[in-house]
Protein backbone atom coordinates (compact mmCIF):
# COMPACT_ATOMS: atom_id res chain seq x y z
CA UNK A 1 0.00 0.00 0.00
CA UNK A 2 3.21 2.42 0.89
CA UNK A 3 4.50 1.71 -2.80
CA UNK A 4 1.00 2.31 -4.05
CA UNK A 5 0.61 5.86 -2.06
CA UNK A 6 4.40 6.72 -3.40
CA UNK A 7 3.53 6.06 -6.66
CA UNK A 8 0.52 8.36 -6.76
CA UNK A 9 2.58 11.00 -5.62
CA UNK A 10 5.60 10.67 -7.50
CA UNK A 11 2.89 10.27 -10.77
CA UNK A 12 2.26 13.91 -11.39
CA UNK A 13 5.96 14.78 -11.29
CA UNK A 14 6.79 12.15 -13.94
CA UNK A 15 3.69 13.69 -16.14
CA UNK A 16 5.45 15.56 -19.98
CA UNK A 17 5.83 19.55 -19.58
CA UNK A 18 2.96 20.82 -21.46
CA UNK A 19 4.11 22.21 -24.65
CA UNK A 20 2.47 25.74 -26.12
CA UNK A 21 2.59 26.64 -29.88
CA UNK A 22 2.50 30.21 -30.40
CA UNK A 23 3.10 32.72 -33.33
CA UNK A 24 3.69 36.09 -32.68
CA UNK A 25 0.28 37.13 -33.24
CA UNK A 26 -1.14 34.42 -31.06
CA UNK A 27 1.50 35.53 -28.56
CA UNK A 28 0.77 38.76 -28.45
CA UNK A 29 -3.30 38.10 -27.84
CA UNK A 30 -2.40 35.67 -25.01
CA UNK A 31 -0.26 38.64 -23.27
CA UNK A 32 -2.95 40.78 -23.51
CA UNK A 33 -5.94 38.80 -22.46
CA UNK A 34 -4.34 36.72 -19.49
CA UNK A 35 -0.78 37.80 -18.95
CA UNK A 36 0.05 39.35 -15.13
CA UNK A 37 1.26 42.61 -17.22
CA UNK A 38 -2.52 42.87 -18.96
CA UNK A 39 -4.22 42.49 -15.34
CA UNK A 40 -2.09 45.20 -13.68
CA UNK A 41 -2.79 47.30 -16.43
CA UNK A 42 -6.47 46.60 -16.65
CA UNK A 43 -7.17 47.58 -12.77
CA UNK A 44 -5.34 50.96 -13.64
CA UNK A 45 -7.86 51.51 -16.18
CA UNK A 46 -10.69 50.71 -13.66
CA UNK A 47 -9.63 52.58 -10.92
CA UNK A 48 -9.56 55.99 -13.58
CA UNK A 49 -13.20 54.54 -14.81
CA UNK A 50 -14.53 54.44 -11.45
CA UNK A 51 -12.89 57.61 -9.87
CA UNK A 52 -14.93 59.14 -12.85
CA UNK A 53 -17.85 57.41 -12.37
CA UNK A 54 -18.10 58.98 -8.84
CA UNK A 55 -17.08 62.22 -9.98
CA UNK A 56 -19.97 62.87 -12.37
CA UNK A 57 -22.21 60.94 -9.60
CA UNK A 58 -21.22 63.75 -7.20
CA UNK A 59 -22.65 66.42 -9.91
CA UNK A 60 -26.21 64.70 -8.62
CA UNK A 61 -28.65 65.46 -6.37
CA UNK A 62 -27.25 63.72 -3.07
CA UNK A 63 -29.39 62.21 -0.59
CA UNK A 64 -27.79 62.50 2.87
CA UNK A 65 -29.55 61.03 6.74
CA UNK A 66 -27.88 62.26 9.67
CA UNK A 67 -28.58 62.43 13.43
CA UNK A 68 -27.45 61.77 16.83
CA UNK A 69 -29.20 58.92 18.79
CA UNK A 70 -28.46 59.53 21.86
CA UNK A 71 -26.48 62.51 23.07
CA UNK A 72 -26.70 62.22 26.59
CA UNK A 73 -25.08 64.65 28.93
CA UNK A 74 -24.83 64.98 32.44
CA UNK A 75 -22.18 67.66 33.91
CA UNK A 76 -21.91 71.14 36.13
CA UNK A 77 -21.35 73.68 34.10
CA UNK A 78 -20.47 77.32 35.48
CA UNK A 79 -23.36 80.40 34.16
CA UNK A 80 -22.14 83.85 34.40
CA UNK A 81 -24.46 85.97 36.71
CA UNK A 82 -25.49 89.41 36.48
CA UNK A 83 -22.81 90.83 39.01
CA UNK A 84 -19.98 88.79 37.12
CA UNK A 85 -19.66 85.90 39.09
CA UNK A 86 -20.16 82.17 38.33
CA UNK A 87 -23.18 79.91 39.39
CA UNK A 88 -22.80 76.35 39.11
CA UNK A 89 -25.38 74.61 37.32
CA UNK A 90 -26.23 71.32 37.00
CA UNK A 91 -27.05 69.57 33.18
CA UNK A 92 -28.72 66.09 33.32
CA UNK A 93 -30.54 65.71 30.01
CA UNK A 94 -30.63 63.92 27.19
CA UNK A 95 -30.91 65.39 22.99
CA UNK A 96 -31.90 63.21 19.89
CA UNK A 97 -32.27 64.49 16.19
CA UNK A 98 -33.04 63.36 13.15
CA UNK A 99 -32.47 65.17 9.75
CA UNK A 100 -32.89 64.15 5.67
CA UNK A 101 -30.95 66.45 3.40
CA UNK A 102 -30.74 67.10 -0.22
CA UNK A 103 -28.09 69.04 -1.87
CA UNK A 104 -27.46 69.81 -5.65
CA UNK A 105 -23.72 71.56 -6.44
CA UNK A 106 -24.55 74.34 -8.84
CA UNK A 107 -21.82 74.21 -11.37
CA UNK A 108 -21.68 76.96 -13.65
CA UNK A 109 -21.92 79.34 -10.61
CA UNK A 110 -20.65 77.09 -7.95
CA UNK A 111 -23.11 77.61 -5.31
CA UNK A 112 -25.29 75.02 -3.83
CA UNK A 113 -28.83 74.46 -2.89
CA UNK A 114 -30.01 72.40 -0.23
CA UNK A 115 -33.54 70.76 1.15
CA UNK A 116 -33.85 69.87 4.78
CA UNK A 117 -36.23 68.49 6.77
CA UNK A 118 -35.69 67.48 10.28
CA UNK A 119 -36.79 66.84 14.24
CA UNK A 120 -35.12 67.08 17.82
CA UNK A 121 -35.91 65.32 20.99
CA UNK A 122 -34.51 66.82 24.24
CA UNK A 123 -35.32 65.57 27.55
CA UNK A 124 -34.27 67.07 30.98
CA UNK A 125 -34.00 64.55 34.02
CA UNK A 126 -34.52 64.87 37.30
CA UNK A 127 -37.52 66.31 39.39
CA UNK A 128 -38.56 68.62 36.76
CA UNK A 129 -37.73 66.64 34.04
CA UNK A 130 -39.88 68.09 31.13
CA UNK A 131 -39.74 66.60 27.16
CA UNK A 132 -39.69 69.45 24.34
CA UNK A 133 -39.63 68.76 20.94
CA UNK A 134 -38.65 70.87 17.78
CA UNK A 135 -39.29 70.08 13.99
CA UNK A 136 -38.28 71.66 10.87
CA UNK A 137 -40.28 70.23 8.40
CA UNK A 138 -39.02 72.06 5.03
CA UNK A 139 -36.08 74.27 5.05
CA UNK A 140 -34.42 75.56 1.87
CA UNK A 141 -31.00 76.72 2.17
CA UNK A 142 -29.08 78.54 -0.82
CA UNK A 143 -24.84 79.30 -0.37
CA UNK A 144 -23.30 81.54 -3.59
CA UNK A 145 -19.71 82.45 -3.31
CA UNK A 146 -19.59 85.56 -5.85
CA UNK A 147 -16.61 86.77 -7.09
CA UNK A 148 -14.59 83.58 -6.31
CA UNK A 149 -12.45 80.96 -8.04
CA UNK A 150 -14.85 78.41 -9.12
CA UNK A 151 -13.22 75.24 -9.23
CA UNK A 152 -16.24 73.15 -10.24
CA UNK A 153 -16.57 74.97 -13.47
CA UNK A 154 -12.42 74.00 -14.35
CA UNK A 155 -13.17 70.28 -12.69
CA UNK A 156 -16.15 69.40 -15.31
CA UNK A 157 -13.11 70.26 -17.84
CA UNK A 158 -10.84 68.56 -16.47
CA UNK A 159 -12.33 65.47 -15.83
CA UNK A 160 -13.20 64.47 -19.01
CA UNK A 161 -9.44 64.40 -20.31
CA UNK A 162 -8.37 62.63 -17.05
CA UNK A 163 -10.81 59.90 -18.36
CA UNK A 164 -9.58 59.94 -21.55
CA UNK A 165 -6.08 59.57 -20.75
CA UNK A 166 -6.68 57.18 -18.59
CA UNK A 167 -7.94 54.86 -21.28
CA UNK A 168 -5.21 55.86 -24.01
CA UNK A 169 -3.10 54.85 -21.36
CA UNK A 170 -4.63 51.80 -20.71
CA UNK A 171 -4.61 51.48 -24.63
CA UNK A 172 -0.68 52.35 -24.86
CA UNK A 173 -0.19 50.28 -22.15
CA UNK A 174 -1.39 47.09 -24.04
CA UNK A 175 0.69 47.97 -26.98
CA UNK A 176 3.37 48.30 -24.67
CA UNK A 177 3.08 45.02 -23.85
CA UNK A 178 2.65 43.82 -27.38
CA UNK A 179 5.66 45.30 -27.92
CA UNK A 180 7.92 43.54 -25.28
CA UNK A 181 6.33 40.35 -26.31
CA UNK A 182 7.56 40.57 -29.95
CA UNK A 183 11.08 41.54 -27.98
CA UNK A 184 10.76 38.71 -26.46
CA UNK A 185 9.35 36.41 -28.46
CA UNK A 186 12.24 36.83 -31.30
CA UNK A 187 14.52 36.84 -28.48
CA UNK A 188 13.45 33.38 -27.77
CA UNK A 189 13.55 32.52 -31.47
CA UNK A 190 17.16 33.79 -32.32
CA UNK A 191 18.31 32.01 -29.26
CA UNK A 192 16.65 29.08 -30.76
CA UNK A 193 18.20 29.76 -34.42
CA UNK A 194 21.45 30.19 -32.81
CA UNK A 195 21.34 27.11 -30.81
CA UNK A 196 20.58 25.14 -34.15
CA UNK A 197 23.11 26.68 -35.59
CA UNK A 198 25.54 26.06 -32.74
CA UNK A 199 24.31 21.86 -33.16
CA UNK A 200 24.56 21.87 -36.85
CA UNK A 201 28.14 23.28 -36.67
CA UNK A 202 29.07 20.77 -34.26
CA UNK A 203 27.67 17.95 -36.27
CA UNK A 204 29.70 19.60 -39.48
CA UNK A 205 32.64 20.54 -37.64
CA UNK A 206 32.94 16.60 -35.88
CA UNK A 207 32.50 15.41 -39.60
CA UNK A 208 35.22 17.46 -40.84
CA UNK A 209 37.73 16.49 -38.25
CA UNK A 210 37.05 13.09 -38.89
CA UNK A 211 37.72 13.56 -42.76
CA UNK A 212 40.73 15.96 -41.72
CA UNK A 213 42.05 13.46 -39.02
CA UNK A 214 42.16 10.72 -41.68
CA UNK A 215 43.62 13.10 -44.78
CA UNK A 216 46.38 13.65 -42.19
CA UNK A 217 46.88 10.01 -41.02
CA UNK A 218 47.47 9.25 -44.81
CA UNK A 219 49.94 11.79 -45.09
CA UNK A 220 47.44 14.53 -47.53
CA UNK A 221 47.65 17.11 -45.05
CA UNK A 222 49.73 19.16 -42.67
CA UNK A 223 49.16 19.17 -39.11
CA UNK A 224 48.19 22.78 -38.41
CA UNK A 225 45.19 22.24 -40.48
CA UNK A 226 44.11 18.82 -38.39
CA UNK A 227 44.93 21.35 -35.27
CA UNK A 228 42.51 23.79 -36.98
CA UNK A 229 40.02 21.36 -37.46
CA UNK A 230 39.83 20.42 -34.19
CA UNK A 231 40.24 23.66 -32.19
CA UNK A 232 37.02 24.88 -35.02
CA UNK A 233 35.53 21.68 -32.89
CA UNK A 234 36.01 22.53 -29.56
CA UNK A 235 34.97 26.22 -30.41
CA UNK A 236 31.63 24.61 -31.77
CA UNK A 237 30.80 22.46 -28.72
CA UNK A 238 31.75 25.61 -26.78
CA UNK A 239 29.13 27.89 -28.49
CA UNK A 240 26.66 24.80 -28.51
CA UNK A 241 26.81 24.86 -24.29
CA UNK A 242 26.49 28.96 -24.40
CA UNK A 243 23.82 28.99 -26.95
CA UNK A 244 21.53 26.39 -24.78
CA UNK A 245 21.79 28.39 -21.72
CA UNK A 246 21.15 31.56 -23.29
CA UNK A 247 17.99 30.12 -24.75
CA UNK A 248 16.39 28.59 -21.93
CA UNK A 249 16.84 32.07 -20.07
CA UNK A 250 15.30 33.17 -23.02
CA UNK A 251 11.96 31.09 -22.68
CA UNK A 252 12.28 31.89 -19.17
CA UNK A 253 11.73 35.18 -20.15
CA UNK A 254 8.85 34.99 -21.84
CA UNK A 255 7.14 32.19 -20.17
CA UNK A 256 7.09 34.48 -17.24
CA UNK A 257 5.21 37.79 -19.51
CA UNK A 258 2.78 35.21 -20.87
CA UNK A 259 2.05 33.84 -16.88
CA UNK A 260 2.90 30.32 -18.23
CA UNK A 261 4.37 27.91 -15.52
CA UNK A 262 7.39 27.13 -15.19
CA UNK A 263 7.65 23.60 -16.55
CA UNK A 264 5.93 24.81 -19.18
CA UNK A 265 7.90 24.27 -22.65
CA UNK A 266 7.31 27.05 -25.72
CA UNK A 267 6.90 26.13 -29.52
CA UNK A 268 7.68 29.26 -31.64
CA UNK A 269 6.61 29.91 -35.30
CA UNK A 270 8.35 32.87 -36.68
CA UNK A 271 5.87 35.15 -38.36
CA UNK A 272 8.00 35.51 -41.87
CA UNK A 273 5.11 36.89 -44.25
CA UNK A 274 4.97 40.96 -42.87
CA UNK A 275 2.05 43.25 -43.40
CA UNK A 276 3.21 45.62 -45.51
CA UNK A 277 0.80 48.86 -44.94
CA UNK A 278 1.50 52.44 -46.46
CA UNK A 279 2.00 55.20 -44.10
CA UNK A 280 2.27 58.26 -45.00
CA UNK A 281 3.54 60.96 -42.01
CA UNK A 282 0.90 63.13 -41.95
CA UNK A 283 -1.97 60.60 -41.13
CA UNK A 284 0.73 59.19 -38.37
CA UNK A 285 0.87 62.30 -36.84
CA UNK A 286 -3.60 62.97 -37.08
CA UNK A 287 -3.93 59.77 -35.49
CA UNK A 288 -1.56 60.44 -32.58
CA UNK A 289 -2.88 64.21 -32.03
CA UNK A 290 -6.09 62.36 -31.57
CA UNK A 291 -5.72 59.40 -29.99
CA UNK A 292 -2.09 59.62 -27.88
CA UNK A 293 -2.29 60.58 -23.83
CA UNK A 294 0.71 62.38 -24.46
CA UNK A 295 -1.50 65.13 -26.37
CA UNK A 296 -4.41 64.68 -24.01
CA UNK A 297 -2.39 65.34 -20.82
CA UNK A 298 -0.99 68.63 -22.97
CA UNK A 299 -4.61 69.72 -22.99
CA UNK A 300 -5.15 69.02 -19.49
CA UNK A 301 -1.92 70.76 -18.52
CA UNK A 302 -3.12 73.79 -20.07
CA UNK A 303 -6.44 73.97 -18.51
CA UNK A 304 -4.46 72.85 -15.53
CA UNK A 305 -2.15 76.34 -15.73
CA UNK A 306 -4.80 78.39 -17.06
CA UNK A 307 -7.16 77.13 -13.51
CA UNK A 308 -4.27 77.73 -11.00
CA UNK A 309 -3.90 81.47 -12.85
CA UNK A 310 -7.37 82.05 -12.29
CA UNK A 311 -7.24 80.77 -8.53
CA UNK A 312 -4.57 83.13 -7.77
CA UNK A 313 -6.68 85.99 -9.39
CA UNK A 314 -9.90 85.48 -7.22
CA UNK A 315 -7.95 84.82 -4.34
CA UNK A 316 -6.38 88.17 -4.08
CA UNK A 317 -9.55 90.88 -4.69
CA UNK A 318 -12.93 91.41 -3.64
CA UNK A 319 -15.08 88.37 -2.94
CA UNK A 320 -18.30 87.80 -1.10
CA UNK A 321 -20.76 85.02 -0.27
CA UNK A 322 -24.60 85.16 -0.27
CA UNK A 323 -26.62 82.82 2.15
CA UNK A 324 -29.97 82.59 2.39
CA UNK A 325 -32.69 80.02 3.74
CA UNK A 326 -36.10 80.18 3.57
CA UNK A 327 -38.59 77.40 5.71
CA UNK A 328 -40.70 76.01 8.81
CA UNK A 329 -40.48 75.18 12.28
CA UNK A 330 -42.37 74.49 15.13
CA UNK A 331 -41.89 73.12 18.34
CA UNK A 332 -44.07 71.50 21.46
CA UNK A 333 -44.21 68.81 24.13
CA UNK A 334 -45.36 66.19 21.69
CA UNK A 335 -44.25 64.77 18.41
CA UNK A 336 -47.35 65.80 17.13
CA UNK A 337 -47.28 69.69 18.46
CA UNK A 338 -44.37 69.93 16.97
CA UNK A 339 -45.62 69.74 13.29
CA UNK A 340 -49.05 72.03 13.93
CA UNK A 341 -48.92 75.28 12.49
CA UNK A 342 -45.42 75.39 12.03
CA UNK A 343 -44.08 78.71 11.89
CA UNK A 344 -42.08 80.71 9.09
CA UNK A 345 -37.89 81.08 9.26
CA UNK A 346 -36.02 82.98 7.18
CA UNK A 347 -32.07 84.32 6.80
CA UNK A 348 -30.27 86.35 4.39
CA UNK A 349 -26.85 87.25 4.70
CA UNK A 350 -23.92 88.26 2.72
CA UNK A 351 -20.58 88.21 3.71
CA UNK A 352 -17.67 89.90 1.65
CA UNK A 353 -13.52 90.45 2.26
CA UNK A 354 -11.62 92.99 0.74
CA UNK A 355 -8.00 92.84 0.61
CA UNK A 356 -6.87 96.37 1.64
CA UNK A 357 -3.08 96.00 2.01
CA UNK A 358 -0.93 93.09 1.44
CA UNK A 359 2.94 94.21 0.48
CA UNK A 360 2.32 93.35 -2.71
CA UNK A 361 1.63 90.13 -2.21
CA UNK A 362 -1.27 89.68 -3.85
CA UNK A 363 0.36 90.72 -6.98
CA UNK A 364 3.12 88.85 -6.94
CA UNK A 365 1.14 85.78 -6.49
CA UNK A 366 -0.49 86.95 -9.69
CA UNK A 367 2.93 87.26 -11.75
CA UNK A 368 4.29 83.93 -10.53
CA UNK A 369 1.03 82.60 -11.49
CA UNK A 370 1.67 84.13 -15.06
CA UNK A 371 4.68 82.88 -15.33
CA UNK A 372 3.82 79.61 -14.55
CA UNK A 373 1.35 79.31 -17.50
CA UNK A 374 3.60 81.37 -19.62
CA UNK A 375 6.55 78.79 -18.59
CA UNK A 376 3.92 75.13 -19.16
CA UNK A 377 2.92 77.03 -22.45
CA UNK A 378 6.08 77.32 -23.74
CA UNK A 379 7.30 73.52 -22.55
CA UNK A 380 3.93 72.17 -23.95
CA UNK A 381 5.16 73.37 -27.43
CA UNK A 382 8.39 71.86 -26.49
CA UNK A 383 7.25 68.48 -25.74
CA UNK A 384 4.34 68.42 -28.63
CA UNK A 385 7.36 69.58 -30.94
CA UNK A 386 9.50 66.05 -29.60
CA UNK A 387 6.61 64.24 -29.78
CA UNK A 388 5.68 64.66 -33.07
CA UNK A 389 9.44 64.18 -34.49
CA UNK A 390 9.10 60.46 -32.57
CA UNK A 391 5.79 60.02 -34.76
CA UNK A 392 7.70 60.67 -38.03
CA UNK A 393 10.95 58.46 -37.31
CA UNK A 394 8.47 55.79 -36.29
CA UNK A 395 7.27 56.04 -39.47
CA UNK A 396 10.52 56.66 -41.67
CA UNK A 397 11.52 53.51 -40.35
CA UNK A 398 9.18 51.20 -40.42
CA UNK A 399 8.54 52.10 -44.12
CA UNK A 400 12.58 51.75 -44.27
CA UNK A 401 12.38 48.13 -42.54
CA UNK A 402 9.77 46.92 -45.10
CA UNK A 403 12.69 47.02 -47.27
CA UNK A 404 15.16 45.66 -45.36
CA UNK A 405 13.14 42.31 -44.50
CA UNK A 406 12.98 40.98 -48.20
CA UNK A 407 17.15 41.98 -48.64
CA UNK A 408 17.62 40.16 -45.58
CA UNK A 409 16.16 37.28 -46.28
CA UNK A 410 17.36 37.14 -49.59
CA UNK A 411 20.81 37.16 -48.06
CA UNK A 412 20.18 34.78 -46.05
CA UNK A 413 19.19 32.26 -48.91
CA UNK A 414 21.81 33.08 -50.71
CA UNK A 415 24.40 32.53 -47.53
CA UNK A 416 23.12 28.81 -47.23
CA UNK A 417 22.89 27.89 -50.69
CA UNK A 418 26.60 29.59 -51.28
CA UNK A 419 27.65 27.06 -47.53
CA UNK A 420 26.26 24.23 -49.09
CA UNK A 421 28.48 24.74 -52.21
CA UNK A 422 31.48 25.15 -49.83
CA UNK A 423 30.77 22.15 -47.83
CA UNK A 424 30.40 20.06 -51.02
CA UNK A 425 33.60 21.42 -52.34
CA UNK A 426 35.62 20.95 -49.55
CA UNK A 427 34.13 16.91 -48.83
CA UNK A 428 35.99 16.59 -52.56
CA UNK A 429 39.16 18.55 -51.49
CA UNK A 430 38.08 21.23 -53.88
CA UNK A 431 38.92 23.77 -51.28
CA UNK A 432 40.89 24.69 -48.16
CA UNK A 433 39.56 24.35 -44.09
CA UNK A 434 40.10 28.50 -43.98
CA UNK A 435 37.37 28.59 -47.20
CA UNK A 436 34.84 26.35 -45.53
CA UNK A 437 34.94 28.18 -42.12
CA UNK A 438 34.65 31.15 -43.97
CA UNK A 439 31.15 30.38 -45.17
CA UNK A 440 29.98 28.81 -42.77
CA UNK A 441 30.76 32.28 -40.64
CA UNK A 442 28.84 34.21 -43.78
CA UNK A 443 26.07 31.85 -43.37
CA UNK A 444 25.71 32.73 -39.13
CA UNK A 445 25.96 36.03 -39.89
CA UNK A 446 23.23 36.37 -42.75
CA UNK A 447 20.33 33.92 -40.74
CA UNK A 448 21.48 36.55 -37.42
CA UNK A 449 21.00 39.51 -39.38
CA UNK A 450 17.73 37.89 -41.66
CA UNK A 451 16.06 36.93 -38.36
CA UNK A 452 17.13 40.32 -36.17
CA UNK A 453 15.73 42.36 -39.20
CA UNK A 454 12.39 40.49 -38.85
CA UNK A 455 12.36 41.26 -35.06
CA UNK A 456 12.83 45.03 -35.82
CA UNK A 457 10.27 45.18 -38.34
CA UNK A 458 7.47 43.53 -36.22
CA UNK A 459 8.68 45.72 -32.73
CA UNK A 460 8.80 48.73 -35.21
CA UNK A 461 5.06 47.51 -36.51
CA UNK A 462 4.12 47.35 -32.67
CA UNK A 463 6.02 50.74 -31.76
CA UNK A 464 3.93 52.49 -34.57
CA UNK A 465 0.48 50.99 -33.15
CA UNK A 466 1.66 52.40 -29.45
CA UNK A 467 3.04 55.48 -31.27
CA UNK A 468 -0.52 56.65 -33.02
CA UNK A 469 -2.94 54.10 -31.44
CA UNK A 470 -4.01 53.46 -35.05
CA UNK A 471 -4.17 49.83 -36.41
CA UNK A 472 -2.82 50.88 -40.12
CA UNK A 473 -3.64 47.54 -41.36
CA UNK A 474 -7.72 47.74 -40.94
CA UNK A 475 -7.58 51.70 -41.37
CA UNK A 476 -9.01 51.90 -37.66
CA UNK A 477 -8.50 53.41 -34.22
CA UNK A 478 -8.17 51.68 -31.14
CA UNK A 479 -10.90 50.91 -28.99
CA UNK A 480 -11.04 49.16 -25.33
CA UNK A 481 -13.12 46.08 -26.80
CA UNK A 482 -13.46 45.04 -23.01
CA UNK A 483 -14.86 48.36 -21.45
CA UNK A 484 -16.79 48.91 -18.19
CA UNK A 485 -20.50 49.79 -17.98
Amino acid sequence: MRYILLILLLFPLALPAQTFTFSLGECISRAQAESPMSTINRKSYEIAHWDYRAYKAGLKPGLMLSGQVPNFDRSITQIMQDDGNYHPVSNNRDYSSLDLAISQTIVPTGGTLTLRSGVGRSEIFGSAGQIAWNSTPMLVTFRQPIFNYNSYRWEKKLQPIRYRIAEARYLESQEDLAVDIARKFFDMYISGIELENAEFNVAVNDTVFKITEGRFNVGKIAENELLSTELALMNARSAAETARLDFREREEDLKITLGLPQEARLKLIPATTIPKPEVRVEDALKQALENRSDFLEFQSRAIRANSDLAQAKFGNRFNASLNASFGLNQSGNTLTQAYQAPLDQQSVGLGFSVPIFQWGKAQSQIKSAEAARDQEVEQIELDMRKLEKEVRYQVMRFMLLQDQVSLAAKSDTIAQRQFEVATNRYLIGKIGIIDLQTAQQQKDRARSAYIQTLKNYWVSYYGLRRATLYDFETQTPMEIWNRLD
